[in-house]
């Protein structure tokens, strides 16, 4: 191979922590022994003593780079593949790829968990688990319940749409219009994080029934947002939000109030 027509290429110091040269690594190294070649055969005395320290390798590895390109040089090859065969050592994979397409076969109750999943289409769970890691057969999903529509609701949304639609063709802007509904809020959660210091005590929360949380309803009330040109400011579109709550005085005394008279 003709060492002349060879691009040059600047090598980084690699970091000692890495136990084994990549693939870019290795064609790195093997660029630059074909520029320090005589003719793409024979190295120059001293060259893989002074290439060593440089990519903080072994003289052995790189002796083995370059003996590997030589075998595939002298067999008429322009390109050599100097990759390592480190990876393709050991047990081979089982091909489960039958199982894998019985997948859709299997009703989606019995594909909820990697356990459940091994026992309807026979493979391990560690398989399991290292091709979902790998992303190219196996994915998680959520599935969230949706409120079903009949024929009726689908009839009275399209006739809410088409009332919405100006003789142009074109949609109405629905600046005038304001949107209200009820939401309900839960006094407290059952389980809140809160960052405190070292020394300070963590703080105590009671509820009657961590099931029943008590709920509060409120209204609320919102608009399309705009910019508001009399007030020379961006209007959000939020109106308000009221509870519904009323007060009254205590009927009888308890632990947590007296009677009021």
């Amino acid at each position: 191979m003709d060492s002349e027509n060879t691009p040059s290429i600047s090598y980084s110091k690699r970091s000692s922590k890495l136990k084994n040269l990549t693939a870019d690594e290795r064609n790195g190294l093997l660029q630059h022994l074909l520029q320090r070649s005589k003719d793409g055969t024979t190295l120059s005395r001293g060259a893989i003593l002074e290439d060593a320290p440089k990519f903080e390798v072994s003289r052995q590895t790189i002796s083995k780079v370059w003996k590997k390109a030589k075998i595939q040089f002298n067999k008429g090859n322009i390109y050599a593949d100097v990759s390592s065969n480190k990876n393709k050592c050991g047990r081979k994979r089982k091909n489960y790829s039958k199982n894998f397409n019985q997948m859709k076969e299997i009703p989606l109750n019995h594909r909820g968990t990697i356990r459940s999943l091994s026992c309807a289409i026979d493979v391990p769970k560690s398989t399991l688990f290292e091709r979902f890691k790998e992303g190219n057969i196996l994915k998680r999903i959520s599935s969230t319940v949706k409120p079903i529509l009949t024929d009726r609701n689908k009839q009275a949304r399209l006739q809410f749409s088409l009332s919405k639609v100006k003789p142009d063709g074109y949609f109405e802007d629905l600046f005038n219009y304001v949107h209200i509904d009820e939401k309900w809020f839960y006094l407290t959660k059952e389980k809140r994080s809160y960052y405190v210091t070292l020394d300070e005590e963590l703080p105590e929360r009671t509820c009657k029934s961590k099931r029943f949380i008590s709920k509060v309803m409120f209204m609320a009330a919102v608009a399309r947002p705009r910019y508001d040109h009399a007030k020379k400011q961006y209007f959000d579109g939020k109106i308000g939000l009221w509870p519904f709550i009323y007060k009254e005085p205590a009927k009888r005394t308890s632990k947590n109030r007296t009677k009021e008279r």
